[in-house]
């Protein structure tokens, strides 16, 4: 179902997720080998409103 992928280092948004949930559950798949990783969140105010 997901991505079983254990050295993603960068997870990039190019707009809000659809949900905080999805976001959570998107995001924790960066650093699973507890090496630094990050995640980035692009958006724009008029994004807020569309999810």
């Amino acid at each position: 179902m997901g991505v079983d992928i254990p050295c993603i280092r960068e997870i990039i948004y190019a707009g809000p997720p659809a949900s905080i949930q999805q976001y959570f559950q998107e995001t924790g798949r960066d650093g699973r080998d507890g090496l630094q990783s990050k995640a980035v969140l692009y958006y724009n105010n008029r994004d807020i409103g569309k999810n």
